[in-house]
């Protein structure tokens, strides 16, 4: 248990090295948010680095929900080791400063990418990649450039400032569609949520021939 002393120290120390531990979590977050966006795009053959711009790549931040409170607990991991790392320096007064602070950064880099590494599994791109190829994801109609193209079972991939990027179930490919050049765009096909509990294999079964029977008459050919 924490007494007042250290953890007013521990808040000094992160006030005092604030702007070490921001930018640490910044260039993480960042980072991660790279890998993500460079391997989930990459299932659907784009590389969306090269038409996006920073706050675009804020953004991706929130596309995946887990991947979203990974972060957030990434960030909370950073809070942890820093105010660790001040209990440790109060604690080992006789250690030279900058080797103390020099430990304390490599903890706060450590920590959070082994902690990233093992939630990986559940974050991963191929996942929610996957879920949008194999139709769990909610589709829509979309008509566009004037009304001279139409996908009529599109699922959202990502929407960038200027472009929507999705993906053509039926044709089995990716379309970049400019905001500009949308006519019309609703849902079709709500995404698809399971009803059956998690060990009621045969439920499972029937629900995912219910969805086939669904996507394929939003995406037959008119």
């Amino acid at each position: 248990m924490l007494n007042k002393t250290q953890i007013l120290s521990m808040l000094e120390f992160s006030k005092e090295h604030w702007p070490s531990i921001s930018t640490l979590v910044v260039g993480l977050s960042l980072g991660i948010s790279i890998f993500y966006a460079e391997s989930y795009f990459g299932k659907f053959g784009l590389s969306y680095l090269h038409f996006v711009d920073f706050t675009d790549l804020i953004k991706l931040l929130f596309l995946s929900k887990t991947f979203f409170i990974s972060i957030i607990l990434l960030s909370g991991l950073f809070i942890l080791a820093s105010l660790l790392g001040s209990k440790a320096e109060v604690a080992e007064s006789k250690v030279s400063r900058p080797k103390t602070f020099f430990t304390v950064v490599i903890s706060l880099v450590i920590v959070p990418v082994i902690f990233f590494i093992l939630i990986a599994p559940f974050t991963s791109p191929s996942l929610d990649a996957s879920s949008i190829k194999n139709g769990y994801a909610a589709f829509y109609n979309i008509v566009y450039h004037g009304g001279k193209s139409k996908v009529k079972c599109a699922s959202i991939i990502a929407v960038s400032s200027s472009n929507y990027l999705v993906w053509d179930f039926k044709n089995n490919k990716t379309i970049i569609i400019p905001k500009s050049q949308i006519i019309d765009f609703h849902l079709t096909l709500e995404k698809f949520k399971s009803k059956a509990a998690q060990q009621d294999v045969d439920t499972k079964i029937e629900e995912l021939e219910e969805r086939k029977q669904k996507l394929a008459k939003v995406c037959k050919h008119v």
